[in-house]
């Protein structure tokens, strides 16, 4: 079951070193977990990004900061590059939810 209004968050193109929020809202009634330390078990797969979850307006704000593009791709030539990134949500139950935003990094370098 989807307990969120969307899972999936489109944040089209972002420049380089460039700070961005997106909103979640959930729309189900489960709990999410806390750790022994009373934190929310809400985790994102990378340092670039942050997740704090209001538990009265049920809102998910995860603030996200695009990088750089990697040397490796940039040495090449590359402009731009599509990234996903997932925040995983534990609900008190043991049960979790992924939830995920895109974004394409495009550089400020010509």
């Amino acid at each position: 079951m989807i307990n969120w209004e969307r899972t999936d968050k489109e944040l089209g193109n972002v420049f380089e070193n460039t700070s961005h929020e997106i909103i979640f809202k959930m729309k189900g009634d489960k709990t999410i977990a806390k750790n022994a330390i009373g934190a929310y078990k809400i985790t994102t797969s990378c340092g670039c990004s942050d997740a704090v979850w209001n538990e009265k307006s049920k809102v998910l704000k995860v603030n996200y900061n695009a990088g750089e593009i990697p040397v490796h791709l940039s040495s090449q030539g590359q402009k731009a590059m599509t990234t996903t990134k997932y925040v995983t949500i534990t609900y008190s139950d043991d049960t979790t939810e992924k939830l995920s935003f895109t974004a394409t990094i495009n550089s400020r370098k010509l």
